[in-house]
């Protein structure tokens, strides 16, 4: 009788690997502003979009983990209207601008679980980012701007135990990047993950 109910000793954030995938919304703080080169009349910027995550980690101990992930940050759209005159950047007539960010992240995290089934936690690392540029059309046809760096990510989250080996985890992240060679582009992303861990 001493041995009724205790069949699955297993307990969540335990030493070991674990895998992972997210959905969520990004947004930059990006506005009509920095699409202005000075010739436009009117212009209109969307700064949100989806994003998704997968990711690996490997948890140390209860508190110290680490996660390697891969984010698309989802993309941002301008639309506009110029009046050309050299040397402006934009041709005249209508102007559409689209940004687009991803990379890869390290990142350690700690963790503080309560009592084994929900983990409120804390993360920093470093976030190798890719982005894209697009204007079209310019006084010189459609242009397209790559620019790649490393910047600083952090975050904050909760991940739950929710069935034996099954966790899910809501998590708030932010990092910088350059668009077209232009730095200070703050990007949030909100997820909700889906975890698998290895035991």
């Amino acid at each position: 009788m001493l041995g009724f109910g205790v069949a699955n000793t297993s307990q969540a954030f335990e030493r070991g690997w674990y895998g992972g995938l997210g959905l969520g919304a990004s947004s930059m703080n990006i506005t009509s502003a920095d699409w202005d080169d000075g010739s436009l009349s009117a212009g209109s910027a969307d700064d949100a979009d989806f994003g998704a995550k997968a990711y690996a980690g490997f948890r140390f101990n209860k508190h110290v983990w680490l996660d390697i992930s891969y984010l698309l940050l989802g993309n941002t759209t301008f639309e506009g209207q110029s009046s050309g005159p050299l040397p402006a950047l934009w041709a005249t007539g209508p102007v559409r601008g689209d940004t687009s960010a991803e990379g890869m992240s390290v990142a350690v995290v700690g963790a503080w679980p309560l009592r084994d089934r929900v983990a409120p936690l804390i993360k920093a690392g470093l976030f190798m980012w890719d982005t894209t540029v697009i204007r079209d059309p310019t006084i010189s046809g459609r242009q397209r701007v790559n620019n790649d760096g490393i910047d600083f990510i952090y975050g904050l989250g909760v991940e739950v135990s929710v069935f034996r080996n099954w966790n899910m985890r809501a998590e708030w992240e932010r990092t910088s990047v350059d668009m077209a060679n232009a730095g200070g582009f703050d990007i949030d992303f909100i997820s909700l993950s889906v975890i698998y861990e290895f035991k």
